[in-house]
């Protein structure tokens, strides 16, 4: 998540505004995308976690916030902030269901950043081992087979893994799998790593059997693209990703099929970081959507500071 925005520097009280569903004028047939909930301007929600069982947490701004059906907000009383950006850009749970937060700590080497993890009653904050060796972590995802979480480390070119003794460690980085430069999102998938470029690439690099990482190879590509956040759907393999310089999220179905399913037109506008869950035979994204402008593209929205509610019904429905 390459970010130019500025963040408010402390935390203050949150808007909880729940918006009626967007006109979806450009989503792809059948794709519903409403809001979840608002935020006031300078506490642009930067990511998004969420289960199947229906949890939803955020960043916004410094604040971590626990986000329920309606879209009522309720701040946690653990804060993230510092580093690059002001705050943390990037959210997960992990495989005992802990929150994680990654905090980039500058757009270059020498390792300034950490994951922080969130403590079970929300209140303190504390590094996750071996993170401190990170320059910029960014997006994580979960290889549910093995309980490991897969994080990007955007500015340090490279992919860490913390394993199941809960420290971070080095997985692979550019310079021994060249293609790896600026990774952002990050997911797990049939025995392979899943990474969006910024450059405009999804790579794919296999884990083999000993854990380690194979070869990166580029399974999408869109020239001239600008990459940020990805998410998999596990029940079928398409992988999702924003474009920020069209202001879209495609749609990548594992035979290349490149499909815009939601735009500019739909309200998005600086897309940040996402998260995919089930619910029933439908496939939910939700999205976090700054309202900002970050390549210039001259494009605005309506909708401003918000989380997103894709709703991408099963082929059968």
């Amino acid at each position: 998540m390459r970010r130019w925005f500025a963040f408010a520097a402390k935390s203050t009280p949150l808007v909880a505004l729940l918006v009626s569903a967007v006109a979806a004028h450009g989503a792809a047939p059948g794709v519903q995308v409403s809001v979840l909930t608002t935020f006031p301007a300078g506490q642009n929600p930067t990511a998004v976690a969420a289960t199947n069982t229906g949890d939803v947490v955020a960043l916004a701004g410094v604040n971590v916030v626990n986000i329920g059906p309606t879209g009522k907000q309720k701040q946690l009383q653990a804060t993230v902030a510092g580093g690059a950006f002001g705050t943390g850009i990037g959210i997960a749970y992990d495989n005992s269901h802990r929150l994680v937060v990654a905090l980039p700590g500058s757009f270059g080497p020498p390792a300034q950043g950490t994951i922080l993890s969130v403590s079970a009653n929300g209140k303190q904050t504390a590094p996750v081992p071996g993170s401190q060796g990170m320059v910029a972590p960014d997006g994580f995802g979960l290889d549910s087979a093995t309980g490991d979480l897969y994080a990007t480390d955007i500015y340090g070119s490279s992919l860490w893994r913390i394993g199941q003794d809960g420290v971070a460690r080095l997985w692979t980085s550019v310079a021994t799998n060249p293609l790896l430069v600026f990774p952002d999102g990050v997911k797990v998938y049939k025995g392979a790593v899943f990474v969006s470029i910024e450059a405009g690439a999804i790579l794919r690099i296999p884990i083999n059997a000993d854990g380690t990482a194979g070869v990166a190879q580029i399974w999408a590509q869109v020239p001239g693209a600008f990459f940020d956040d990805l998410t998999l759907d596990d029940r079928n393999g398409n992988v999702y990703v924003s474009r920020l310089d069209t202001n879209e999220l495609l749609q990548i179905t594992p035979a290349g099929v490149i499909t815009p399913i939601v735009t500019n037109a739909d309200g998005l506008l600086g897309a940040a970081n996402m998260v995919l869950i089930h619910v029933g035979q439908n496939t939910v994204i939700y999205l976090g959507n700054t309202g900002e402008d970050f390549l210039g593209t001259g494009a605005t929205t309506e909708v401003g500071p918000a989380i997103l509610k894709i709703t991408i019904p099963s082929p059968s429905n």
